[in-house]
């Protein structure tokens, strides 16, 4: 028996990945404030003079952008938000499923051992950054594919929402402020400092980079596990 021509999109394969074109990643991305946050803080990372920066933002924020705008198009087609990517390569799956089974005292041995070894070399290093962006990149890839595991995910709070976007908004206006009354755009200023100035203290030893590194890890953990 034929099927109805109506029917196609309902029996549309599961592991078929959504296509979206450059005008939906971009409506997509000008809707999301952390994506706009993103291409903001990239722009003052090139006129500072962090080519590299500058990239590795650019690049999480077109990521995000599309993965945002496949969600709107599986959403509106009436297809579960979940798997829309297509299946992960082979090695990329083996990955999820090794962290879908992980747990934090599991990975702390090999969280300590890369804060040690990436913490050793100076800030803003030609091999932190790779090495701070190959986890970034790590950590979209797999995220790009669904969350780890089927669970229900709690809904977030109006009020949440708006109170960390009221926070964000106040950081990212007095980071701007201060950049701005800097002698330059790559001149620090302890009258006006921003916010690398004021972690310069803490990054400039090798502990604290590893205590840093060790945050952002155990906060990035968190994240791809939602």
């Amino acid at each position: 028996m034929t099927e109805p021509e109506g029917d196609t999109r309902a029996h549309r394969l599961p592991d078929d990945p959504v296509s979206v074109g450059v005008a939906a990643t971009i409506r997509a991305g000008i809707r999301e404030p952390v994506i706009i946050c993103l291409l903001v803080a990239a722009l003052f990372d090139e006129l500072s003079g962090n080519p590299l920066h500058f990239l590795i933002l650019v690049g999480t924020a077109v990521a995000l952008a599309v993965a945002r705008a496949r969600e709107r198009v599986a959403l509106g087609t009436a297809e579960r938000p979940v798997g829309m990517w297509g299946d992960p390569p082979r090695a990329l799956a083996r990955v999820r499923s090794a962290l879908a089974r992980s747990s934090i005292p599991l990975l702390l041995v090999p969280a300590i051992a890369f804060a040690l070894a990436v913490g050793w070399f100076q800030r803003y290093s030609v091999v932190a950054s790779l090495a701070v962006a190959l986890v970034g990149a790590v950590g979209i890839a797999v995220s790009w594919h669904g969350p780890l595991r089927d669970e229900p995910l709690e809904p977030v709070e109006r009020s949440g929402k708006v109170l960390w976007m009221l926070v964000i908004v106040a950081l990212s206006a007095w980071e701007v402020t201060n950049l701005f009354l800097q002698p330059t755009l790559s001149t620090d200023s302890y009258r006006h400092p921003t916010l690398s100035v004021l972690t310069d203290p803490l990054l400039a030893t090798h502990l604290g980079r590893w205590l840093a590194l060790l945050v952002w890890l155990r906060i990035g953990w968190g994240l791809l596990r939602r």
